[in-house]
Order: C-alpha cells, then structure tokens, then sequence
C-alpha cells in the first residue's frame, strides 16, 4: 500500500508500506472515508515535541 510520512516538517514522502495485519487481539485496522488533516502541512501538532 501507499503511504504519505513524515520525515520532517517539510520533508513528506509517499512510500510503499506493508498492508497493516491484526497483531494482538486489541488490535483493529480501520478504513477513513471522510476528515483532514491538511493541518500538518502547516507544521500544528497538538501533541508533538520538538526533541533536541
């Protein structure tokens, strides 16, 4: 499968992936139809730490 990564702020990358596989009995892969995230693109992150 084809995935968009992050390797920097500016630095986006579409990649070939493995398809993702139900590992642990918790696990659940899920299909998004609908939303955005074009917020990334300007650098937001709520969660995200700058590491030095």
């Amino acid at each position: 499968m084809k995935a968009l990564s992050m390797h920097g702020k500016v630095d986006w990358r579409c990649e070939s992936m493995p398809d993702p596989k139900v590992e642990h009995g918790r696990d659940a892969i899920i299909n998004v139809t609908a939303g955005s995230e074009l917020h990334i693109f300007d650098g937001v992150f709520a969660s995200m730490k700058v590491r030095t």
